[in-house]
């Protein structure tokens, strides 16, 4: 929208909103901004939704997002050691808001061991299916 004047601030309640500050946005209309708001969601499920569920393909903006979080994601995994105890890693899996993923990544690592560098391509691959 040629923006330029963007405050990105992170409620861990609410998510991440973007306040803008430029004139030109601050004049629109409630349906203009409303109209922005609309292109700029990429899920549904509520403010009180634990779950959520992307619409559609992918956003622009959430794929660059991914690109550079995935870079960090299998570090942060390794170091909390999310992945390496059936409690912790159910957590991750209950986080999954697509069943059928959380049972076949379920029932793939409870029934062999299963190190977590392989637990995280596993997840990636999975994911990525349901992203595409």
């Amino acid at each position: 929208f040629g923006f330029e004047h963007l405050l990105w601030v992170y409620s861990g309640r609410r998510g991440v909103h973007c306040w803008v500050c430029d004139d030109r946005a601050r004049k629109l209309t409630d349906s203009g901004r409303a109209a922005v708001v609309q292109y700029l969601s990429t899920y549904a499920g509520g403010e009180k939704a634990q779950k959520v569920r992307l619409l559609g393909s992918m956003h622009p903006s959430l794929r660059r997002a991914l690109k550079i979080t995935e870079e960090e994601f299998e570090d942060y995994v390794d170091d909390q050691g999310l992945l390496e105890e059936e409690g912790r890693w159910m957590k991750v899996l209950d986080m999954i808001p697509e069943p059928k993923i959380r049972q076949e990544l379920h029932e793939r690592w409870k029934s062999r061991h299963t190190d977590t560098p392989t637990k995280i391509s596993h997840l990636k691959k999975e994911i990525r299916k349901d992203i595409s």
